[in-house]
């Protein structure tokens, strides 16, 4: 197993969701994504942004030469347009796509060293809008030199 960096694990990541038809990585990182700064990027329709959260070593096997295994927490929100004369499809569509990602995510690295699986996912709505959030954990090699 070669030894995954956290921006590899992120970009894998991300890679993975542009694959979903329609989609696309927002130019905004994750932690400014979904906010309503004016920026007319920040959240369009089908956009999503991928944050590494924290990194932490799984047991006590840490050697310099090795690398060590560390499980990378992964966030990835997204947005989706809920139209206001279709609420209720619009509503069911954003559960879809959000499943869509989910699914997409859950086949980075099912082999190459990386396993993913989903922690959890939120979601929340308000003026026209579904913003939501999935969160996977992620183990890995992490290369020590």
């Amino acid at each position: 197993m070669s030894a995954l960096s956290v921006a590899e694990v992120r970009q894998r990541v991300a890679t993975a969701l542009t694959g979903v038809s329609g989609w696309s990585e927002s130019k905004a990182v994750y932690d400014l994504f979904g906010d309503d700064y004016g920026d007319t990027d920040n959240r369009q329709d089908k956009s999503f942004a991928v944050g590494a959260i924290r990194t932490e070593p799984i047991g006590d096997r840490q050697r310099v030469n090795l690398g060590t295994t560390v499980r990378t927490t992964i966030a990835v929100r997204w947005a989706r347009r809920i139209p206001s004369k279709a609420q209720i499809d619009g509503y069911d569509g954003a559960l879809d796509s959000e499943q869509a990602l989910i699914i997409a995510a859950m086949t980075v690295g099912q082999s190459q060293g990386l396993h993913v699986w989903i922690s959890e996912a939120s979601r929340n709505v308000s003026t026209g809008w579904m913003i939501g959030e999935i969160v996977f954990s992620t183990m890995h090699l992490f290369a020590l030199a």
